[in-house]
């Protein structure tokens, strides 16, 4: 935090980055995520569902919970490419079910996440100075106008949209 409070001061832009969707993780633990980020003083967040690499010790947690399980893929000398895509299709897109949360859950928690920070944020950036230690320059002042418009469209599609690739990406 002392780190975060001094690049602010200086005028730095500041992010915290987020995984949430671990194995174990109970809603507490993510709500101590999202407790964090919102008072560490950083200027943006990310909340990532976590995407665990076949190759990973996370990723034999959630094979030994019968959460995953990609090891026959790579069984066999031969490539099954349906199954290596649909692999690919359930970490990248899909998600991926926890011992406490589906895989939409998640999704729709990681989009509370981003509402409740950007609310959190955008009350601080009104009501301080925040921003002002930010503009040295023209071109300062476009990336806050940016920033400010990302994060806009960030709060409004999480009130419209469930899809976590739409919130992100559109």
């Amino acid at each position: 935090k002392e780190l975060i409070t001094y690049a602010a001061k200086i005028g730095m832009w500041t992010i915290c980055t987020n995984i949430i969707g671990f194995p174990y993780e109970t809603r507490e633990a993510i709500e101590d995520t999202v407790r964090y980020a919102k008072s560490c003083g950083v200027d943006f967040s990310t909340f990532y569902l976590l995407c665990p690499d076949i190759t990973s010790d996370v990723y034999s947690y959630f094979r030994k919970e019968n959460l995953l399980n990609f090891d026959s893929l790579f069984d066999s000398e031969q490539l099954d490419e349906e199954a290596y895509e649909k692999m690919e299709k359930t970490l990248s897109e899909e998600g991926v079910d926890t011992l406490f949360f589906t895989a939409n859950q998640l999704k729709k928690i990681q989009i509370q996440a981003y509402r409740r920070f950007i609310i959190h944020r955008g009350f601080s950036f009104l009501f301080t100075l925040r921003l002002v230690y930010k503009i040295h320059n023209i071109e300062d002042l476009r990336c806050v106008l940016r920033f400010m418009l990302t994060g806009f469209r960030i709060f409004l599609n999480s009130f419209l949209k469930t899809n976590t690739h739409a919130l992100l990406y559109d």
